[in-house]
């Protein structure tokens, strides 16, 4: 296992491309630690180009990397494509509702990984949509964290649907978070139906903060 650990090095959108470049040139590079950094979404869209591209990587951490919409989207293009990603930490990043969309809408297609992190990046209600269509067609996910997001009921509404939808299809999913996202009475009461019907979570959070968490506590 070959790992590059850069964390909280200060890190800007050429060091990304820099990155991407090596990526590409070292196919043996199976971890990437690159938490509180500021890649940014010029920085994250060369990155993950060649991560669609890798074929050993298994686990990235890019928290905290202000990477935006484009960012986002450029994420949901490589894991649709890639085969071989099983680890993927992108929480706080501020992908905004277009970008989280298309990470939702990749998981529809991607089927390698496991464990997927993706709190405080602005799903809100407009992708709840996409949230559902993902995990109702993913049969690769064991561990979701999706807090933060404003999701609100219509957000609990299509995980709800798709926690009942996907259990026939072979979903793996045993661990899930919706911490702080404001489901309300109709979005609990739907992931309660899903819950009725689906065998694989094992593990699920709806707490209600009304804040986020610090810095500090969100890892």
């Amino acid at each position: 296992m070959e790992v590059v650990r850069l964390v909280e090095c200060q890190l800007g959108p050429r060091s990304g491309q820099a990155l991407a470049t090596t990526l590409l040139q070292n196919q043996k590079i199976s971890r990437l630690e690159l938490d509180r950094n500021m890649i940014g979404p010029a920085g994250a869209v060369a990155l993950f180009r060649s991560v669609a591209e890798h074929s050993s990587l298994v686990h990235i951490d890019l928290r905290r990397n202000g990477l935006g919409s484009d960012g986002g989207l450029a994420l949901g293009r490589a894991l649709a494509k890639n085969t071989h990603l099983q680890f993927l930490d992108v929480s706080w990043n501020a992908f905004g509702p277009s970008g989280a969309a298309a990470v939702m809408d990749a998981l529809a297609h991607n089927r390698t990984l496991r464990v997927l992190h993706f709190d405080g990046n602005d799903l809100t209600p407009a992708g709840a949509a996409a949230l559902g269509n993902g995990l109702a067609r993913n049969v690769g996910l064991e561990e979701f964290t999706c807090g933060w997001n404003e999701l609100g009921a219509a957000g609990g509404a299509a995980v709800g649907r798709a926690l009942g939808e996907n259990d026939d299809e072979g979903m793996r999913l045993r661990l899930l978070s919706l911490e702080g996202n404001v489901l309300g009475d109709v979005g609990v009461h739907a992931i309660s139906e899903g819950l009725a019907v689906n065998t694989s979570i094992e593990q699920l959070s709806l707490c209600l903060l009304y804040t986020s968490p610090s810095p500090r506590d969100r890892g």
